[in-house]
């Protein structure tokens, strides 16, 4: 009986020594500093724009009957442009590859005089919207893009000769007219979500024809 007296109170008494070596402090893990994530240009996007845009459009008499034969009536004026555009970028490397759509709409409306033995003639022009699809390749300079862009431009565009002495005589085109556009731009990063850049664009929709009297045609060349 004594034997078994000793074993049980020995058993007993290893308890608490159990109980207070799982109470011991365990040693952290090294610290490890997050690295953060590289900046990159690839992925999708959305934005917004605003800036000027400076008619070049020309106006010529195509039979040479009031203008002399070859001389053309410049048709210029500057002003506001408002838009939205979106796209997606590719990076490799230091390469940027990307495809973006944009369109924008402005009041750019001007009216040219040419002085004929008939009276002055009037060639107005005027472009309502304005959108391209273009495709971009760039150089990063980490957050810095500069890059090179062209593509498919269109634009709903009103073109008018008429005389002054009678606004009625003469005629008009108008409709949605497709060419080519080229530019450049440079963008920056300000944070991995937000950019902003400063691009431009010229921008050729074509020819059109307008009729202002039997036998007198004008042709405009609509450039922007």
């Amino acid at each position: 009986m004594k034997m078994k007296q000793h074993l049980l109170a020995s058993a007993m008494s290893a308890l608490p020594f159990a109980a207070s070596a799982a109470d011991l402090p365990v040693k952290a893990p090294p610290y490890s500093a997050v690295q953060p994530v590289p900046f990159t240009w690839t992925g999708f996007y959305v934005g917004g724009s605003a800036g000027f845009i400076h008619q070049g459009t020309t106006a010529t008499d195509l039979g040479g009957m009031l203008f002399p034969d070859g001389t053309e009536l410049g048709i210029t004026g500057t002003r506001g442009l408002f838009g939205v555009n979106a796209g997606y970028n590719y990076q490799m490397g230091a390469i940027v590859l990307g495809l973006e759509a944009d369109i924008a709409w402005s009041r750019l409306n001007n009216t040219s005089t040419m002085p004929t033995g008939i009276g002055p003639v009037l060639a107005s022009s005027k472009l309502n919207h304005l959108g391209t699809v273009r495709g971009r390749i760039g150089y990063a300079f980490d957050r810095a893009l500069l890059y090179a862009t062209g593509g498919v431009a269109y634009g709903n565009v009103w073109n008018k000769v008429n005389l002054q002495v009678d606004p009625n005589l003469g005629g008009s085109t108008s409709g949605t007219r497709t060419g080519w556009t080229i530019g450049g731009g440079l963008e920056y990063a300000v944070t991995n979500n937000w950019t902003i850049r400063a691009e431009g664009l010229y921008v050729d929709l074509g020819k059109s024809t307008s009729a202002l009297c039997s036998g007198c045609r004008f042709g405009f060349k609509n450039t922007y």
